[in-house]
Formats: structure tokens, sequence, C-alpha cells
């Protein structure tokens, strides 16, 4: 069963549990320490897809050469450099913490190449086993 989760914040209005009362400050205070005015912001802008930067970076760097097997460096210039790499137009935009993409067509484009990739580099993987996997036999065969 397909859902997509929904998160429900509660914010108190006053401290005297009174109905009808209206305290701005502390409400102001509750949504910025929610961080619902950067998730108001980033929907607005219509972003369809997010994901920090270490994550990001984890999952989709065997996609840039400049990348994979290791990248030293800055996790948010590694996401920049996947991304130019692998011709994404330019519908992102990077956070101070998280990697932005507009169109979810990029997203599965992204996702098409990514899975291409570790097919490949899969079947790479089963032929260097196997063929060690069958010398080895031989040597211990004859």
């Amino acid at each position: 069963m397909a859902c997509t989760p929904h998160y429900i914040r509660c914010i108190k209005p006053n401290t005297n549990k009174r109905s009808g009362e209206w305290n701005d400050a502390l409400c102001i205070g509750q949504i910025k320490y929610l961080g619902l005015f950067e998730n108001v912001k980033v929907r607005r802008a219509g972003y369809a897809f997010r994901l920090p930067y270490g994550p990001f970076l984890r999952r989709y760097k065997m996609l840039s050469e400049k990348t994979w097997p290791s990248f030293k460096g800055d996790e948010k210039e590694g996401c920049k450099i996947i991304l130019s790499d692998i011709g994404v137009k330019d519908d992102w935009a990077l956070g101070t913490t998280k990697i932005f993409i507009k169109s979810p067509e990029s997203v599965l484009a992204i996702l098409f190449i990514f899975f291409t990739c570790a097919t490949s580099l899969t079947l790479v993987v089963w032929k260097i086993r196997s063929s060690s996997w069958r010398s080895s036999a031989k040597r211990n065969w004859t």
C-alpha cells in the first residue's frame, strides 16, 4: 500500500491554555523553530526532489569520473560536479545543506543513468568474480 507521509505540527497559541487568546511572538518562535518558513519557501519554489549533500554524493558518485570511486573534497562541490557531468538541465539549486531539483523529468533522468551504470558495474563485478572463481577451481582440481 503506497502512501504519502504527512506530518502534523502542533503550535500552542498561548501559555495560559485559554481559548481565544493568541500570542504572536510565541507562535512565530515555534514556527521558526520547526523550520516551517523554509519548508514553505521550498514548496512555493516547486522543487520535486530534496536530498542532503552527503547521501546524494554517496549514492550517485559513480555517475562522474571525477567523483568515482572516492571523492576527496566538499560534498556540495561533488554534487555540483555530478550534475554538470551528467548534463542535467539547469533546474536545480544548491542550498546550505541540501540539493534541490525542480522537474521530475530531471530526477527520472538521473535515476535512469544511475540504474544503467549500476547494472553495468554489477555485470563487471560478476564477470570478474566468476572468472577468478573458475581459475581458482582449475588450480585446485589439477
